[in-house]
């Protein structure tokens, strides 16, 4: 497969704009790693089937990348990442059926997200899973360009998300799959935006932790969203929410 992408991305005309290597669940972390950091460095793969090996892949084309389905996230896409100057949609998550990443992948996430920055990468459309609070501040490393934002089986605490953005003007949906760590939510810093658009999924009681933080903090909520959870479990949110009605609209 290195062989038949190199011909195609290095040094040719033939300038990719969307990838989507998704649901290949079987190969390893380690020959992902291979593929990334051949392409970062051709000269490091020896079985070359010509002389010298091919000039890095011109990747500032990119927009769209998706690797959903796969245990692509190690060092080689953290590096591959900073080459991906254009890039304006990215999709990760794990194949795992596990109910979230370990530390790990985790940590992997928010370097791939910190590469894109470096490397300038515009991005405007993010969709993880299993993602946690430990993501948040490389998320907000693209606070200025990110538009929506897809977060499923998340784990833990979502107070960060929820209301501590530097801006306030993108969508998130986020809920579906949490992953409930037991850990008391943290109180809001003050200091933050919520994003201009929220859709909430209350599985496994996300909702009602959320109501909590954004019926006392959402500063820059124009909608909100939310499934799965009856009315009464909204009576200590609606009042806030409903009361500026210039400012906030409550489905």
């Amino acid at each position: 497969m290195l062989h038949g992408f190199a011909r195609i991305w290095c040094g040719g005309t033939a300038l990719a704009e969307s990838i989507k290597i998704a649901d290949n669940p079987n190969i390893s972390t380690e020959t992902w790693d291979t593929f990334f950091e051949t392409f970062v460095d051709p000269s490091s793969w020896p079985n070359w089937p010509c002389k010298n090996p091919p000039p890095p892949p011109n990747l500032s084309f990119l927009q769209e990348l998706d690797l959903r389905n796969t245990n692509a996230i190690g060092p080689g896409l953290i590096q591959l990442a900073k080459q991906f100057h254009g890039l304006r949609s990215l999709k990760l998550s794990s194949h795992s059926k596990k109910t979230s990443w370990d530390a790990t992948g985790v940590v992997g996430v928010a370097q791939i997200l910190n590469s894109l920055a470096v490397g300038g990468a515009p991005l405007e459309r993010f969709e993880g899973n299993g993602l946690d609070a430990s993501c948040s501040e490389a998320l907000f490393e693209h606070c200025s360009s990110l538009k929506e934002l897809s977060l499923t089986g998340f784990v833990g605490d979502a107070t960060q998300l929820l209301c501590g953005w530097p801006q306030s003007k993108l969508s998130i949906t986020i809920g579906s799959g949490y992953v409930n760590s037991h850990s008391q939510w943290s109180d809001p810093s003050g200091h933050g935006f919520a994003p201009c658009s929220l859709i909430i999924d209350n599985a496994e009681g996300f909702g009602v932790e959320a109501m909590a933080i954004i019926s006392t903090h959402a500063p820059g909520l124009k909608q909100l969203v939310i499934y799965n959870m009856d009315y009464l479990k909204l009576l200590t949110a609606a009042p806030v929410l409903a009361g500026d009605r210039k400012s906030t609209r409550l489905n």
